[in-house]
């Protein structure tokens, strides 16, 4: 499935801080960034200072003539956007320009539908596959918080919205959660991971498929080769024929169930 997908987690202060630090590649670099390629990330909203956030909600609020939220409230919804295998390739192929445009479009739909606005928002292409961090303002423009409008059914819609932007390129949200469980996938494969979760785990989790499609690639040479032996031994008269047809037959099967798991 070519597919997007959209996480979002409400954050604290500190938290805040954290992750603007690592989406500005500020302080410590993980070993999983290539530092080489750090100038192909794209900043499209430099995510502000903590306190300027809380000012940012302490007036959205205001104009809502609701009370400012509390020291200890969540400042903000820090979200990432993946795409699945299929899909990075596809978005791989754009220009920056043309990724920027598209992933820009994509979470301000987002952010429009809430009622909030992107307040950060970071494209990196420094890692095993492009993504993008962003940063919506916790306090939406009716003065209620983001976070209480994060219902099941919200969330289910916002992968829908995210995926808008790149309809015409046949990439979709990601298969629903709900049919993923009737279909008894493995729960590990549905569960909902956190922004964190799915940062740590998406270079292994990258570099665990590039190692199966190797994986597949040499049983597809292996079973290529052997068909080009049968087919040799056909056309000079080898062998008994009846096995060989079994062979040749068998051979095909295999190179067909190998190409389409490439």
């Amino acid at each position: 499935m070519k597919a997007i997908s959209i996480r979002v987690e409400h954050v604290k202060a500190s938290q805040y801080s954290g992750q603007r630090a690592h989406d500005l590649r500020n302080g410590h670099i993980p070993d999983y960034v290539s530092r080489d390629r750090i100038d192909e990330n794209s900043l499209l909203v430099c995510p502000p200072p903590a306190e300027h956030v809380r000012e940012l909600n302490a007036r959205a609020a205001a104009r809502a003539n609701r009370r400012a939220p509390n020291q200890s409230a969540a400042i903000a919804a820090s979200g990432v956007l993946t795409f699945g295998v299929e899909a990075q390739a596809i978005v791989g192929a754009l220009d920056k320009k043309e990724q920027d445009e598209r992933i820009r479009r994509s979470v301000e739909m987002v952010a429009s539908r809430f009622g909030t606005e992107v307040i950060g928002l970071v494209v990196h292409r420094d890692e095993s596959a492009i993504h993008a961090h962003f940063m919506l303002r916790a306090i939406c423009d009716d003065g209620q918080a983001f976070s209480r409008k994060c219902t099941r059914q919200a969330l289910s819609e916002m992968q829908d919205i995210a995926a808008e932007a790149f309809k015409d390129l046949e990439i979709t949200r990601g298969k629903r959660k709900i049919d993923r469980i009737r279909d008894g996938e493995d729960k590990g494969k549905w569960v909902h991971k956190t922004v964190a979760e799915l940062h740590r785990d998406l270079p292994a989790d990258l570099a665990k498929k590039q190692q199966q499609l190797e994986q597949v690639d040499k049983k597809l040479a292996a079973s290529e080769r052997k068909l080009a032996e049968v087919m040799r031994k056909l056309k000079a008269g080898e062998g008994e024929v009846e096995k060989l047809q079994k062979l040749k037959e068998r051979y095909e099967k295999e190179i067909a169930r190998f190409q389409k798991a490439a």
